[in-house]
């Protein structure tokens, strides 16, 4: 986006973990003319940039936001235009991450928010945000472009394939306000309630199961590992798993695909079900922050059906899943949204930045 308006612009990625930056770099075409810095080793001359974008991701209780807590005081002094661009607000946490999250967002000159519950946790920290801006998550964009530009292939059998987006559940962090002995018991529970469900699906279905790892990095979890532990619960379940994927690192391209191919997808990971909509496959949603988060919202916007973590059963599960399989309903997508698109709203404010 950044390139279509600007003439071959110079674009420095500030990264907290360069070498996953510069990984991510070699996947994706689009960020070959960026350069990667570390800002935990390099001093970033912030009156030398024309403006400071911070892009995606959310604004939320962790201890990563001093960096950007300090960026966006250094753009405020220099008087550098600072965005926030695609961003949620939320979960919150103690008093002193949530004075933080409430600079960093009266630091920005222009703020496009992901959600509407975002915008609502940004007005509700006192941030006026009149001329803020409500637009899809900036994955949206770069998906239907990359839908565009590579045409599905036709479906050749008859197998119902189901894509897994999971992570392991970060409770610690999430459910705070949960004991952590009882969290590790309802993390079981869920655990064991999915397998469930796939193995009586797959008992009276013809089903390929694709577990798609959306996080291969220490850092937020490697899903791959989660996966094995995970399958290894339940070996009847094996013949009927493609494991493909979790032998190596995919590029987010390759992923798309996966969810595009899918029948239904089973989604805890974000841009699973990010993916899943912009593919407009039917999906179910398994949400990890208990109702205060991204997921929640991304699945209640698209009428997407919802289960915290540790409310989830077998049965529950299996029926969705029929009822989907069963259903000739419209499926979710993109294209049924009616709200503002990420790159209309990015041109906008790109327009009076610059």
């Amino acid at each position: 986006e950044i390139k279509q308006r600007v003439d071959n612009p110079d674009i420095y990625i500030a990264s907290l973990n360069p070498i996953i930056s510069e990984l991510t770099r070699k996947q994706m075409p689009e960020l070959k003319c960026t350069t990667t810095i570390d800002l935990h080793k390099e001093a970033i001359p912030v009156n030398a940039f024309r403006m400071i974008i911070f892009g995606g991701g959310p604004l939320m209780a962790l201890n990563n936001l001093a960096e950007m807590h300090r960026l966006s005081e250094s753009a405020c002094a220099y008087k550098i235009p600072f965005l926030i661009c695609g961003c949620g607000v939320g979960p919150m946490g103690e008093e002193f991450y949530n004075r933080s999250i409430r600079k960093i967002l009266n630091n920005a000159s222009y703020r496009i928010f992901r959600d509407q519950e975002s915008l609502d946790m940004a007005r509700k920290l006192s941030v006026n945000t009149a001329a803020d801006y409500v637009a899809e998550d900036p994955a949206f964009t770069w998906a239907a472009n990359t839908l565009t530009a590579h045409p599905a292939p036709g479906k050749n059998d008859n197998v119902i394939t189901i894509a897994l987006g999971l992570r392991d559940w970060p409770y610690t962090v999430y459910a705070k306000h949960i004991d952590a002995a009882e969290s590790e018991k309802q993390k079981y529970a869920f655990e064991e309630s999915l397998l469930a469900a796939l193995e009586t699906l797959c008992k009276t279905r013809n089903v390929r199961i694709v577990p798609v790892p959306m996080c291969t990095n220490h850092i937020g979890g490697d899903d791959r590992w989660y996966y094995r532990h995970l399958l290894r619960k339940k070996p009847e379940l094996l013949p009927f798993i493609e494991r493909g994927l979790l032998t190596r690192t995919i590029g987010p391209k390759e992923g798309l695909q996966v969810f595009r191919n899918a029948d239904i997808a089973i989604t805890m990971r974000y841009h699973a079900l990010v993916f899943a909509v912009a593919c407009q496959t039917p999906a179910i949603a398994i949400d990890y922050t208990l109702g205060r988060g991204k997921v929640a919202s991304l699945a209640k916007k698209y009428k997407i059906p919802c289960f915290p973590v540790n409310k989830t059963n077998s049965n529950v599960l299996l029926s969705e899943i029929k009822n989907i399989l069963d259903s000739a309903s419209d499926k979710p997508g993109i294209s049924k949204s009616q709200g503002l698109l990420f790159q209309d709203a990015f041109k906008q404010v790109m327009e009076a930045m610059l």
